[in-house]
């Protein structure tokens, strides 16, 4: 089977055609275009798999092929239908026609036939037209805005007529030309547009608003218009009379509020009533229009609650929202805001910190006179927005009114099915009636008191009851499942709530484990130097492992074993020490700087000052290499003490200090100018570090070059190894996570794990192996005969196994492996304090089943 796109296999196969034509001479585009009456540019299309050919246009190919012997002899009609069936593959919808095929046989395949007999587009047409027009035909919207077909572009070219002087044909043929390369074009150009809107609708309509709404009926909410909350440009110069604010009647929608603001519209209601199921319900509406018009603004929605934490201009913002939460690229989403093809729909407005919502709301005004040609919608809760002095400068408002009596029994009454006794229950508890108001409260209640399987009680004010009829929301929704052994109801609700209140607490609406944070743990002093004692273990015993190795040779296994706990222990406190206490604890000691303290202003700049030296990678791996080069030095002797020391200092400097927040390496992309970018970099870097190693290796040559020589050679040859392998590991970048990537529960720390252990195993092993070949013939190349006496005869072998370690150890840690230990580490301390369960995908799977 072939492995080809079904598009491709059937432009391939018409391009081999066409070359197989007047036996193997080929004819060119322009002449089998001629003789189809179709455009050149329409042939290149369909041999390049941009377009198939429709099914007139491809019997016509055919036919033409037919006649100039493309087919093989006797073949014929095996071939055919081969053609036919790639094009179903590719999309082609209709069936072989069984009769024009068998006409084919009779006419095409015969020697007598020619191509001048076969019919022309402009036979069965009555009169030629002039003109050509590139038409997109939209979809059709229902009532509630949904679309009823699928968008599809057609070009209306005008047809040629044989009787036409070849001159005109071919300037009717070149003003398609033309019309077809400008379409194609305008294709390539929208293709990022339509993806943008399939993306929206995926996530915002199919995601979100049809799963709330599956097995449910929909509400019709009232509206009110309450113009007097925003503030217009004109306000102040206009003289309005005022009038009583009326409710507006059920079939005032959403989309005629959005109409008579002129797009300017904000949204307000209280908690519940439905005002972002009216967002989503505009956005459905939005989407099918910018598909019916390519010059309609892009919808997209975006949640205010994560404004507070750069607190950027607005227009910035959301260019860098759409980068984070839509994954589009930053060049892309600046030439859509700078071109004004964004239609922003902000949600969440009443989730911003109380202490920067007069901020926010002033940046969305700077937004809103910076654009001001382009609808925007704003939601938020009504008391928020109102308890505070700045307007928003738009249009209209409306507020989203509670539900009637006459709209609750519509709903009751619409799902009597499910909720059988409801209304008798409403009617005699009149605080029920009450707080069934809103769409959410209606929902939970009917849920609730569905089947008279939970009574009602009448005591108690509003408050009270609402809290009992969540709380008996909440054991129904554990009556409905089989229970879990392992999760009792007491567990879950508070495992969930912990949850809730770090979503809030960090204003986030979606949740994966693997973007959990070590902040997240309650606040003690001991929480920087966790990760970093983790980390310090892993640092430590794999660098005392990668050094251990190359002691077998020389010393009793003993000694090598107390060697290697030594240096471990060694490592770990080393690393514990710069990464935990200096980076972590004392750079998260906070010294606030206030007017009432100004005394501790030098104070606290200058530990910041020491900080950031000491975190400077060369001045970190400088230390690190020193420090563990005495300890081996003292441990072992000096030679190994500057050995060991030089690639310490390489290995940290090289890993960088410590970062404590928890960064997946999930998704890698390779780049050839990403590796060319930073090669010379590497390559200078390991040069310099073989230069050193050659020059610790011949110490005892310095002053007789002809020794000293191969030594360097040594050395320099280590350099190109390591600055080759850092090089190819630097074309491999680290991509943002894409959640539309996370199928499943914590991929982002599986995928670390894989991606980790690959680029540890195969530059380990890449560099062991290379080091083990180089070894040994050079050091016989510096001594001579002097080296078999010296040296086992496996040195090369241990050695390699020795580096290799060290360097699978460096890529293994840095592609992936520290965020797995930290992330094991958070999962092991949040679950020892009670806020998670070990097994937490098991868990939240357990969640929403209930």
């Amino acid at each position: 089977m072939s492995n080809k796109e079904p598009g491709k296999e059937l432009s391939s196969e018409l391009g081999k055609l066409r070359y197989r034509t007047h036996h193997g001479g080929g004819m060119t585009q322009e002449q089998v275009a001629d003789l189809i009456n179709v455009s050149t540019i329409s042939l290149r299309a369909w041999e390049s798999g941009r377009f198939r050919p429709s099914v007139p246009n491809l019997q016509k190919l055919l036919e033409v092929y037919a006649q100039e012997g493309a087919f093989s002899p006797g073949k014929e009609q095996e071939e055919i239908r081969g053609v036919w069936e790639k094009a179903q593959q590719a999309g082609l919808k209709a069936a072989l026609d069984e009769e024009w095929f068998t006409e084919l046989q009779k006419k095409s395949l015969s020697p007598a036939s020619k191509p001048h007999d076969l019919p022309t587009l402009a036979e069965n047409a009555k009169a030629p037209t002039t003109g050509a027009n590139v038409r997109i035909d939209a979809p059709s919207l229902n009532g509630a805005g949904e679309p009823t077909s699928s968008t599809n572009v057609r070009i209306d070219a005008p047809p040629i007529s044989a009787d036409e002087p070849f001159s005109q044909r071919n300037t009717t043929a070149s003003r398609l030309d033309e019309l077809l390369e400008s379409f194609l074009h305008l294709s390539e150009k929208q293709q990022d547009r339509l993806r943008m809107l399939d993306k929206v609708h995926r996530i915002w309509i199919k995601g979100l608003l049809e799963k709330s709404l599956q097995n449910d009926a929909e509400i019709e909410l009232a509206l009110c218009e309450q113009p007097d909350v925003v503030e217009t440009s004109w306000k102040h110069y206009l003289q309005t009379v005022p009038h009583p604010l009326e409710e507006s009647p059920s079939s005032f929608h959403i989309f005629d509020a959005y109409e008579n603001a002129q797009g300017k519209l904000l949204i307000l209601g209280e908690p519940g009533s439905g005002k972002t199921t009216l967002l989503l319900q505009l956005t459905r509406i939005l989407l099918a229009n910018a598909r019916h018009d390519i010059s309609f603004p892009i919808p997209v929605i975006v949640s205010l609650s994560s404004w507070t934490e750069k607190r950027l201009p607005i227009a910035k913002w959301l260019v860098a929202e759409l980068r984070t939460k839509y994954h589009i690229p930053l060049a892309l989403s600046q030439q859509w805001m700078d071109q004004n093809q964004l239609l922003p729909l902000f949600d969440g407005l009443d989730e911003v910190d109380t202490s920067y919502y007069s901020a926010c709301i002033e940046e969305l005004n700077i937004y809103l006179k910076e654009h001001g040609l382009v609808p925007t919608v704003i939601c938020s809760r009504s008391s928020e927005y109102l308890n505070q002095p700045t307007r928003l400068l738009l249009q209209n408002a409306v507020l989203v009114q509670p539900l009637t009596e006459q709209q609750i029994e519509v709903y009751l009454s619409n799902t009597q099915g499910q909720h059988k006794g409801i209304q008798d229950i409403f009617s005699a508890n009149s605080e029920l009636q009450g707080l069934a108001r809103t769409p959410l409260m209606l929902r939970i209640l009917t849920t609730t008191y569905e089947n008279g399987t939970v009574v009602a009680t009448n005591t108690g004010n509003g408050l009270d009851i609402q809290q009992q009829a969540l709380a008996t929301y909440i054991l129904q929704m554990f009556k409905r499942r089989a229970p879990d052994v392992r999760y009792d109801p007491q567990q879950t609700i508070h495992y969930l709530q912990w949850l809730a209140q770090q979503l809030r607490r960090y204003n986030q609406s979606a949740f994966y484990i693997e973007f959990m944070q070590f902040d997240w743990l309650p606040a003690h002093s001991g929480r920087q130097l966790y990760p970093a004692l983790a980390v310090a273990l892993a640092y430590g015993l794999l660098s005392a492992l990668g050094f251990g190795i190359s002691y077998l040779p020389y010393f009793s296994f003993q000694q090598v074993v107390i060697f290697f706990l030594s240096l471990a222990a060694f490592n770990t406190l080393l690393y514990s020490a710069f990464n935990g206490l200096i980076f972590g604890v004392l750079a998260d000691d906070h010294t606030v700087e206030t007017q009432t303290s100004p005394e501790q202003r030098p104070h606290g700049g200058l530990k910041q000052k020491i900080i950031a030296i000491l975190g400077n990678r060369v001045v970190y791996g400088i230390l690190n290499g020193l420090l563990d080069g005495i300890f081996v030095g003292v441990l072992v002797g000096p030679v190994s003490g500057w050995i060991c020391g030089l690639f310490s200092g390489l290995f940290c400097a090289a890993m960088g200090k410590l970062d404590t927040e928890i960064k997946s390496a999930a998704f890698f992309e390779w780049s050839l100018p990403g590796m060319v970018r930073n090669a010379y970099k590497f390559l200078a870097g390991g040069l310099l570090v073989g230069l050193l190693y050659g020059l610790v290796t011949g110490r005892d040559f310095l002053f007789t070059p002809t020794k000293l020589f191969p030594s360097l050679i040594l050395g320099l040859a280590i350099g190109l190894l390591v600055g080759l392998i850092m090089s190819i590991r630097g074309g491999f970048i680290q991509k943002i996570p894409n959640t539309n990537k996370i199928l499943k529960p914590n991929q982002g720390i599986q995928n670390s794990i894989r991606n980790s252990l690959f680029f540890g195993s195969f530059f380990g092993i890449a560099f062991g192996l290379l080091f083990s070949l180089i070894y040994g013939p050079v050091l016989f190349l510096i001594l001579g005969d002097i080296y078999r006496s010296s040296f086992p005869p496996n040195s090369g072998l241990i050695y390699g196994i020795s580096d290799g370690v060290l360097v699978a150890a460096f890529f293994w840690l840095v592609s992936g492996g520290i965020a797995c230990i930290q992330h094991t580490l958070l999962r092991l301390m949040l679950w020892t304090h009670g806020c998670i369960p070990w097994n937490y995908a098991h868990f939240l799977d357990r969640a929403v089943d209930l």
